[in-house]
Parts: structure tokens; C-alpha cells; sequence
């Protein structure tokens, strides 16, 4: 893998992925051992099941958005100590929850 930040879920299936098709290929040698193909099955199997945990992360490309912004603007301003940050989740928003998160 490269050192580009990469979305968890997407990066996890890009690994298992490249598991299976190694697998796939080693499956078709002459000899190849059934002990380590059963093994090899099931920690892909194992993590598929972690991947589907990490569905949550739909939100990783703005959170990642809003770090970037943090960091630049904590570059021009180091004294900055606590950012609000609104996020709309509908063009009209009447309803506004608070989520108050210390850091520290």
C-alpha cells in the first residue's frame, strides 16, 4: 500500500481483494496445500467481517475535509484553541443538536 491516505473500508477491501486473487492463483499450482488454502480462506473470511465493521466510516472523506481545514487554519493562527463546526445535514435546518467534544 502507498503512504496516500486512504479511506479504512476501502483500503481494507483493496488488501482483501489482493488476498483472494494471490490465493486464487496459488490454488491453481500443481500441489498447492489445501491446509493453507483453508487458512488463508478463513482469515479473508475474518476480514470481510471487519469490513463490514467499518461501514461507518461513510463519513471519513468529509471528516478528513474538515482536518485539512483545522490544520491550515491552526498554520496561520496557532492560537486558535476550540473550532465550531456546523455540520447541515439538509438545506433548511431548524433543528440543531450540540455535540460538545474536549480533545485534551
Amino acid at each position: 500500500m502507498s503512504d496516500n491516505t486512504i479511506e479504512p473500508y476501502t483500503g481494507l477491501l483493496t488488501v482483501i481483494d489482493l488476498l483472494s486473487g494471490k490465493l486464487l492463483d496459488y490454488s491453481k499450482t500443481p500441489n498447492a496445500n489445501q491446509g493453507y488454502i483453508d487458512r488463508q480462506k478463513a482469515i479473508i473470511t475474518d476480514l470481510l467481517e471487519v469490513s463490514d465493521s467499518l461501514k461507518f466510516y461513510d463519513l471519513h472523506p468529509a471528516w478528513t475535509h474538515i482536518q485539512d481545514m483545522i490544520d491550515n487554519t491552526l498554520k496561520s493562527d496557532p492560537s486558535i484553541e476550540a473550532f465550531q463546526i456546523n455540520i447541515n445535514l439538509k438545506e433548511v435546518t431548524n433543528h440543531i443538536s450540540v455535540i460538545d467534544v474536549n480533545l485534551y
